[in-house]
C-alpha cells in the first residue's frame, strides 16, 4: 500500500485538531468560508439601504447634519409624487432607459452575428469589436501607475 502525501498530512494533524475537524460536515464547512462574505456582503449592500429607508420617513437632510431629525412619515414620498416636475424627469429617464436598452441590444446583437458569421475580414472585424474590452483594463493599469508614481 503506497502512503500518499494527504495521508501523511492527515497522521501529521494533531490529535485535538483532528477530532474536531472530524466532527464537521461538509456543509458546515461551507458556511465556515462563506459566513464572513456574506455578513460583510450584508453589512456594506444592505445595512445602508435598510438605513436610507429609514431616514426616507424623517425630515433629515444630508446638508443640515446637526439638525434634530423628526419622524414625518409619507410626506416625503406625496411631496415627491404630487410634484409635476418629478413626473416629466421620470418620462424623461423612461424614455432615455428604454432606447438605451433597444440600441444595445440592436448594437449587441449584431455585433455578436459579425463575430459569428464566417466571412472575408471577419478577423480584422471580430479584432475591432474587441478591442475596446482589451483597452479598458490596460487603461486602468496606466492609471494605477501614474497614481503610485511619487513624481505625479
Amino acid at each position: 500500500m503506497t502512503v500518499t502525501p494527504i495521508d501523511r498530512v492527515a497522521k501529521a494533524t494533531p490529535p485535538a485538531v483532528a477530532t474536531k475537524i472530524k466532527g464537521l460536515s461538509d456543509r458546515t464547512i461551507a458556511w465556515l468560508f462563506v459566513g464572513p462574505t456574506i455578513f460583510l456582503l450584508l453589512a456594506v449592500n444592505i445595512f445602508p439601504l435598510i438605513w436610507t429607508i429609514n431616514l426616507s420617513f424623517t425630515n433629515f437632510r444630508a446638508n443640515r447634519p446637526n439638525r434634530e431629525i423628526d419622524y414625518i412619515g409619507l410626506r416625503n414620498y406625496e411631496r415627491i409624487l404630487t410634484d409635476g416636475d418629478i413626473w416629466l424627469t421620470m418620462q424623461a429617464t423612461a424614455h432615455f432607459l428604454f432606447w438605451t436598452i433597444v440600441l444595445q441590444v440592436l448594437i449587441g446583437f449584431t455585433l455578436a452575428w459579425l463575430i459569428n458569421r464566417k466571412f472575408k475580414g471577419n478577423d480584422l472585424w471580430t479584432t475591432l469589436i474587441v478591442l475596446p474590452m482589451m483597452l479598458s483594463p490596460a487603461v486602468v493599469g496606466n492609471f494605477w501607475t501614474f497614481l503610485y508614481q511619487p513624481q505625479i
